[in-house]
Order: C-alpha cells, then sequence, then structure tokens
C-alpha cells in the first residue's frame, strides 16, 4: 500500500504535500430541515476531499456555512471510481442500492454513503459522511440533503412566452449527477495521460521557441549554455533543462535507446 508521505530524493523525505484546488463544484442546502448544510470537493495531493459542513449564521446576518467544524473523507483514484459506480446504481435502482457507498482512511474509519433518506424522515436522498470508532459505530456524521425541485429548465418558451412551462422534477437528481462527473474527472485525470500528452504534443514547439530565442541571444553576444554540434541548442537560454530535440541526452528522436527514469517523486508502490 502507498503510504502517506511523498518521497524525493532531493528533498525532505518528511515533508507532505499541502497544495489544495478547491472545485467550482459545491452545493448547499441551507433550507433542509433535516441537515442544513453544504457539500463541497477540494483536491489535496493525489487524493480528492468530500467535505460536509454544517449551516452557520454570519455576524453580519448573512448565512454562511463553517468549515472549521465539518466532516470529511479522503478517497484516492480507486475508492473514487467505485463510488461512482454506486452512486449510478443508487439512480438506475434506489431500492436495490440503498445505503450504498465506500469506506477509506486508517482502518477504514471514514465512510461515505448514499440512501434514499427515509430513516431520516427525509423525501429526497442523503449523502452522509461518518467518522467510525474502534467497533465500527459512527461516532460523528453530517448528512446533505441532496435539493428537490431546486434545479429547473423552461421549455415552450414562444413569443412572450404565454405558454411556458418551468420543469424541475427532471432535474432532482441532478446534485447526484453532478458529483458523479466530478468523481468520473477526478479519477481520470489521475492516470495523468492528458498531462503527459500535452508535454509530448509542446515538446518541438519549445524547441522552436527556445532555437529562435538562442539565435537572437547569440546576436547579442549572450550566454546561452552550450550548443551541440548540430547547430541545435543543448539547453535553454539561461542554462536550463536539455533540450528534447537534442541527440545527445534526450533518449528519443534518432537515439532509439530511452532516457534512464529519474524518480522526483514517488508512493513505496512505485518500488519493488
Amino acid at each position: 500500500m502507498a503510504y502517506g508521505n511523498t518521497y524525493n530524493n532531493n528533498q525532505n523525505n518528511n515533508r507532505t504535500q499541502n497544495g489544495n484546488y478547491y472545485s467550482y463544484y459545491k452545493m448547499n442546502n441551507a433550507e433542509s430541515p433535516i441537515d442544513p448544510t453544504c457539500i463541497s470537493f477540494t483536491f489535496w495531493g493525489q487524493q480528492l476531499v468530500i467535505g460536509i459542513f454544517p449551516k452557520k449564521e454570519n455576524q453580519d446576518g448573512t448565512i454562511g456555512f463553517d468549515t472549521n467544524n465539518g466532516i470529511k473523507i479522503f478517497l484516492n483514484h480507486s475508492k473514487a471510481r467505485i463510488l461512482a459506480q454506486e452512486f449510478r446504481n443508487f439512480l438506475s435502482d434506489p431500492d436495490t442500492y440503498n445505503g450504498v457507498g465506500v469506506q477509506s482512511g486508517v482502518n477504514n474509519k471514514n465512510l461515505i454513503t448514499i440512501s434514499k433518506g427515509d430513516e431520516y424522515g427525509s423525501d429526497s436522498p442523503m449523502i452522509v459522511i461518518r467518522h467510525l470508532d474502534e467497533n465500527g459505530r459512527p461516532s460523528s456524521s453530517y448528512g446533505y440533503q441532496v435539493r428537490k425541485n431546486f434545479h429547473s429548465s423552461i421549455r415552450n418558451y414562444i413569443d412572450e412566452g404565454d405558454n411556458c412551462v418551468k420543469v424541475t422534477d427532471e432535474y432532482n437528481n441532478l446534485d447526484i449527477e453532478e458529483m458523479i462527473t466530478l468523481l468520473e474527472e477526478y479519477y481520470k485525470a489521475m492516470t495523468l495521460a492528458q498531462a503527459s500528452a500535452a508535454v509530448e504534443s509542446n515538446r518541438f514547439n519549445h524547441t522552436a521557441i527556445n532555437n529562435k530565442l538562442i539565435a537572437i541571444a547569440q546576436k547579442l553576444g549572450v550566454e546561452t549554455g552550450g550548443s551541440s554540434s548540430n547547430g541545435i541548442a543543448n539547453r535553454s537560454v539561461g542554462g536550463g533543462s536539455t533540450n528534447y530535440a537534442s541527440n545527445s541526452n534526450s533518449g528519443y528522436g534518432n537515439n532509439n535507446s530511452a532516457p534512464n527514469p529519474s524518480y522526483r517523486a514517488a508512493t513505496l508502490d512505485d518500488f519493488d
């Protein structure tokens, strides 16, 4: 299994990753009679963090949510994929797939589920995050009541809209569907396939730009960090990384041997 800290052979091995990226996908049901809460999503390190936070009243009288006293669950890409599938199962047949979800964390002490909400007296589905004690019983929990008759579309808007119809019942599961979209985007993005393809497709553009900059620099008498015998610079202006188009170190192009890998960051799963 992968352990918490990221291994980096050039830096402090005990330093953890601390970058937070907040998703624009946020849902709130401040008017819920069951549990007035919001649900939000954060990307931290290599994990998706789902949080449910209770409603609070701000000092100026406006309504907000207490992000310091809610509850969170951390999911890796595998757990996110499983949760997305369980949400799909629930939408297809809520009676059969009721109270489904996934556990995560140390000793599976965290749990997120979706249910029809009957057990809470809700007329719409409930998404609940629980922290479990050593006996597997909830020690703390918060729920999010999926909004009903909230999202809408307009149909038959002709001329002045006299025959206009507002449709809401077809969008009662939109909160759940948007969560599925986010889960899918997360676990697919974690392959890094798109990032790799973007780097690969742009590296020749960078080479062309570097060569033009080097030509300008050489005319101005600026040191460029050296060049290869065939006139293609080995380094970018200012002595940066080896140029991918260079035959000497790239491992690509005319040289069929692959470059030696350099592990700057990895989990223990990456090593035999």
